[in-house]
């Protein structure tokens, strides 16, 4: 790799994209530490995550730099058509973003049932002290890295719970509802190096995730998951699952804002992927 992260992963040369942030969303800057962070993940968490705008970039060609979506790019997305991004590249706005606002944060690499190291988050500094942000799971509030842990409630009974072992600096994420709490993923409380992060981000397209469209979005009152043509809709403890095979398009316009273009571009993408695969085997991260 000839490019270095040192050239691409500069959060002071996307800053352009984090004043796009601050300028869509009226950030008011004269807040305390926390107010502020919490002003910021509260509107970052109006970004849906999609990979429809990676499998698109991505195409037929094999992972390289030039196919990361950084702030500038996500940003002109989000404005234009609704877009947002996977873990990656939301992570990486978010942090540039952050540092913008003089922030103290780092991206920390996690653990998920499906492999390692293939999800992202940050963690922040506060005069407070350390605060999981994790925009790719649409966390929309700064939850507490305590010898107790932390919960974030996205209703009542439902929400995100950490535990953190001080020990070895390990911290499990949990989603929970009144009737059950089930395992999301783990990392360690250290930052991970630019150009590892980068290592990590290029080999995310090659992941048997970006072989089907996924989408979720949070609102005030509901998670919507859409991955192929399954749609679940959740508010609070009461869960609803939708076929959406003969409406998908439609439906995602209504429920994202995202035009259909976006999925018959990604949609396409996959089959031609998918032929190239079955024709040579050139094509990696394509398993189906």
């Amino acid at each position: 790799m000839n490019t270095t992260a040192r050239e691409v992963l500069i959060p002071e040369a996307h800053f352009a994209g984090a004043r796009r942030f601050s300028s869509l969303y009226r950030i008011q800057e004269h807040l305390d530490p926390y107010a502020l962070l919490s002003c910021i993940t509260r509107d970052f968490a109006k970004l849906p995550y999609e990979n429809l705008s990676k499998i698109i970039k991505l195409g037929l060609d094999r992972p390289n730099i030039q196919m990361l979506r950084l702030p500038g790019e996500v940003m002109e997305g989000h404005e234009k058509n609704r877009l947002g991004g996977t873990c990656f590249s939301l992570s990486f706005l978010l942090h540039t973003v952050l540092s913008y606002y003089d922030f103290d944060s780092y991206i920390v690499m996690a653990d998920m049932r499906s492999g390692r190291n293939i999800h992202c988050a940050l963690v922040v500094t506060l005069p407070q002290g350390k605060f999981l942000v994790d925009p790719g799971y649409l966390v929309n509030k700064p939850v507490p890295l305590t010898n107790q842990g932390g919960r974030l409630y996205r209703s009542r009974s439902s929400g995100l719970e950490l535990i953190v072992n001080q020990q070895y600096g390990l911290v499990e994420v949990y989603s929970f509802t009144g009737k059950e709490r089930k395992w999301r993923y783990s990392f360690f409380d250290q930052p991970v190096s630019g150009d590892i992060f980068l290592d990590h981000w290029l080999h995310s397209f090659t992941l048997n995730s970006m072989n089907n469209i996924c989408l979720t979005r949070v609102d005030e009152e509901s998670m919507i998951y859409i991955h192929r043509t399954f749609m679940r809709e959740t508010r609070g403890e009461e869960k609803k699952n939708y076929n959406i095979r003969r409406n998908l398009k439609t439906v995602v316009r209504q429920r994202f804002g995202i035009e259909k273009q976006f999925i018959e571009e990604a949609l396409e993408t996959l089959v031609l992927r998918r032929e190239r695969f079955e024709k040579d085997g050139t094509v990696r991260g394509v398993t189906e």
